[in-house]
């Protein structure tokens, strides 16, 4: 029986079964076999008898078959009768999705598996499933275990309540926090057991060839567009995209005419002015050219520029320019060096060794820091600490790495300039963005470790349109957010304004008074305003006083309340390169994360002054855009 049974395994293989019609006959004269008949049963199975050693003819019934006692192995390349991962049938009404394993068997997993950890799974011979819940759990949309007190991720506004035996979802308290687990939306509440966003995120625009897309998995992403595109100015033609580059072909601007300078500018195009070609260099003749380049140039009396930006109020005299007086630069700041350079004019250098009074009568020790004269204030008493629930904590303040539109401001409001070259559009100015890829990192990992935490005060805060002072505050953790271990970059945490915020009149430092809240839009500052922004930088800060400071961002309100609970936008205005490479170059270097002098060579190598703050024709001032983001915070008094 041992025998057949094996033959018949074989020729299964080769032949695609053993059955009654298949009578095969294995050697009948084969030395060292062994005679065997075969006849069927009544069952449909086969019985064997030895018999002699030869074989006798049998009826069709019958099957005879001769198998040698050292038979070989089927070879190799004999074809399975069930592929790998072939569909099959294992027999079991409780597994689903059988499949062949190659070696003969059939098997799939179970149908009754829910996948959920607080279910016990059965499956009756029938095939009919059961679930038991164990006690203490919600199921949450049949997908989420939830323990009994907790709220789990698929409904973030619901909490389980097993205690009664069954198991029910609660609505959690209206106003309460929420993640509905989407990366484009901000300041999360729940509202009637559902998790609602007060807005979107705003993904900057980078550019007429990349679009500004929010994954709800990752958020902003910059996916890069091919074909046709505008580049915003007015002095090209076949705008293209290459890369993330708009690049058309320039206009030419040329009327042919010598009496004239032919320009292209990006808002206006093509733009003409009277040339130099009369020009005789002498300040008090009267120059005109005249059609086809004749030149005429004629002496004339009264006021008159001798070149020299360090004089003032010449006058021509026998065709001479003079009697001009010298031009006043002292800024009226005992911290600063004034003096007036040929060629380029008033220049005011920081003089941090100079002898200083702040003016207030209460502080002592006053000292010259970064242009400002600072006393120590421990005998001024101590500014009242705002106490308001119309707080925000920032979370992200990096500066931006280019100058087109949604990075920046346009900070001297002149549209045909922009910064830095190359990197720019629409009159955006943020010429100190080349410096961001080597500062931004410190920058991150300052507020990440808690070195500074930013609050902004809007407890005048009024949306009708009126102004109102805001103001930005160095901060620390209340006592209720450090023994709560409250996370100070993702919740609503308590924080005490220092009293480095404040000046002896108890002025912030970094604040403006003309705020305004129109709908969705905030804005504060403009020309003339004035704030100093402590920035962290390793486990120091360094001080940039933005002259023409201002802020634009989008306002963003809660669901449920419809109060303003973030801010998100950008810090922008303009400081003097110089002031800024001196502040730096009388920083602590053991404080710095970075080699001071790598820092002070790109400053000096990559940093270029654009905008003209005193509009005496000179650049004088670097411009520079910081991003901002906010979420809720409160102002405590401890």
């Amino acid at each position: 029986m041992r025998k057949l049974l094996m033959t018949c395994g074989i020729v299964a293989f080769a032949a695609a079964g053993c059955t009654e019609d298949s009578a095969i006959a294995m050697g009948a004269d084969v030395a060292n076999s062994t005679d065997v008949t075969a006849t069927p049963d009544t069952t449909g199975g086969i019985e064997t008898t030895e018999t002699s050693d030869t074989v006798s003819p049998t009826p069709d019934s019958e099957i005879s078959i001769d198998v040698p006692a050292d038979a070989e192995a089927p070879p190799d390349d004999v074809p399975e009768v069930c592929p790998v991962d072939t569909p099959c049938d294992d027999g079991d009404p409780c597994t689903d999705g059988d499949v062949c394993d190659g070696l003969g068997g059939c098997s799939g997993p179970p149908t009754c598996d829910d996948g959920l950890a607080c279910t016990t799974d059965a499956c009756s011979e029938a095939g009919a499933c059961s679930h038991t819940f164990e006690a203490g759990y919600c199921v949450a949309l049949d997908v989420e275990c939830v323990a009994d007190g907790d709220i789990g991720v698929t409904l973030p506004c619901l909490r389980c309540d097993a205690s009664a035996g069954v198991p029910v979802f609660l609505d959690v308290k209206d106003g309460d926090p929420c993640s509905d687990g989407d990366a484009c939306t901000l300041v999360e509440r729940c509202l009637d057991g559902e998790c609602l966003f007060s807005a979107a995120l705003g993904c900057p625009e980078k550019g007429p060839c990349v679009d500004a897309v929010c994954d709800p998995g990752a958020g902003c992403v910059y996916p890069e567009k091919s074909g046709a595109c505008d580049d915003g100015s007015l002095c090209t033609t076949e705008d293209a995209c290459y890369g993330p580059v708009c690049t058309g072909n320039e206009l030419v601007c040329d009327d042919q005419d010598p009496c004239t300078n032919d320009k292209c500018t990006d808002k206006l195009g093509c733009v003409t002015t009277p040339s130099d070609l009369c020009d005789d260099g002498k300040p008090c003749t009267a120059d005109v050219c005249s059609g086809g380049g004749a030149c005429t140039n004629t002496p004339y009396d009264g006021a008159c520029e001798d070149g020299d930006p360090c004089t003032k109020g010449e006058t021509c005299t026998d065709n001479v320019c003079s009697g001009g007086s010298d031009v006043a630069c002292d800024d009226g700041t005992p911290c600063t060096t004034d003096f007036c350079s040929p060629g380029i004019g008033c220049q005011h250098h920081f003089d941090d060794d100079a002898v200083c009074s702040d003016g207030y009568s209460c502080t002592s020790g006053d000292t010259c820091v970064a242009g400002l004269c600072l006393g120590n204030k421990d005998f001024c008493g101590q500014c009242p600490k705002p106490v308001t629930g119309d707080a925000l904590k920032i979370v992200q303040l990096t500066f931006a790495t280019d100058g087109l539109p949604g990075s920046a401001l346009d900070i001297d409001e002149d549209p045909t300039t922009c910064a830095p070259d190359g990197k720019c559009s629409g009159g955006i100015d943020n010429a100190m963005g080349v410096l961001a890829p080597f500062i931004n990192d410190p920058i991150s990992q300052s507020m990440e470790a808690g070195s500074i935490l930013y609050a902004v005060d809007l407890s005048q805060l009024t949306t009708d349109g009126e102004p109102f002072p805001f103001s930005v505050l160095d901060a620390k953790l209340g006592m209720s957010a450090l023994s709560s271990g409250c996370d100070f970059m993702a919740q609503e945490c308590d924080y005490v304004a220092s009293q480095f915020s404040f000046d002896p009149s108890c002025t912030p430092y970094f604040g403006l008074p003309n705020a305004t809240v129109n709908g969705a839009t905030f804005k504060a500052g403009g020309k003339g305003y004035v704030m100093t922004i402590a920035v962290a930088f390793g486990n120091t800060t360094i001080p940039i006083t933005l002259v023409n400071a201002r802020v634009e961002a989008v306002v963003v309100r809660d669901p449920v309340t419809k109060v303003i609970v973030g801010l998100s936008g950008i810090f922008g205005g303009a400081s003097p390169k110089q002031q800024l490479y001196d502040t730096i170059a009388n920083l602590n270097d053991a404080l710095l994360p970075v080699d001071k002098t790598v820092v002070l060579g790109l400053i000096d190598s990559l940093v270029v002054n654009d905008i003209d703050l005193d509009e005496n024709g000179g650049k004088d001032a670097a411009s520079v855009a910081m991003r901002f983001i906010t979420i809720p915070g409160n102002l405590v008094s401890q």
